[in-house]
């Protein structure tokens, strides 16, 4: 589906023409380039916030996660990873238990009053918060792929290769679909 332009006057075929109306309206290639990156990706301080609570929140869930997992497998010592990870997800704590460990921090709110000077802190309307975004189902994918959680990823990678286990983004994608 082709978009309609802004201003169907200006029509832009190539980017030759595309330079000359740039320089035209004497917009450098650094601002054009920015403009179409914050507006085709919709990067903003919003978004930077969002993703901050995210990857929070399953900073959280993974300590959680990791620690049912060990006492389950000292717990069943004879039984399969999978009976092990089935039981996994029933221990795990609720998430909006995880929510509130994930908001009722110092560095949760100082990230806050960063993104939101203007806006009154009230922990118990952020946890609502996180917790709507972290269990509504559209956009699942935007906001739960283990590539957008790359420094949680390095940290596991880092673990793996201590232990000389395989560690890829096909597994940690697992454990997200799994934790979240």
């Amino acid at each position: 589906m082709k978009k309609k332009p802004i201003n169907p006057e200006i029509v832009v075929k190539t980017y030759v023409e595309l330079v000359k109306k740039l320089k035209s309206f004497e917009i450098n290639p650094q601002e054009a380039f920015n403009l179409a990156y914050r507006n085709k990706y919709h990067l903003n301080a919003r978004y930077y916030w969002t993703r901050i609570k995210i990857t929070r929140y399953l900073r959280v869930r993974i300590k959680e996660y990791v620690s049912v997992n060990r006492h389950l497998r000292s717990k069943y010592k004879d039984k399969s990873s999978d009976f092990i990870r089935d039981k996994v997800k029933n221990e795990m704590p609720k998430k909006i238990k995880s929510c509130w460990k994930t908001v009722d921090n110092e560095y949760f709110k100082k990230t806050f009053d960063k993104y939101n000077p203007k806006a009154k802190w009230d922990v118990r309307k952020e946890v609502q918060n996180l917790h709507k975004l972290v269990t509504e189902r559209r956009r699942e994918k935007d906001k739960f792929d283990s590539k957008l959680h790359r420094p949680i990823y390095e940290e596991f990678n880092r673990t793996a290769i201590q232990n000389k286990v395989t560690w890829n983004y096909s597994i940690f994608q697992k454990l997200i679909n799994i934790i979240r």
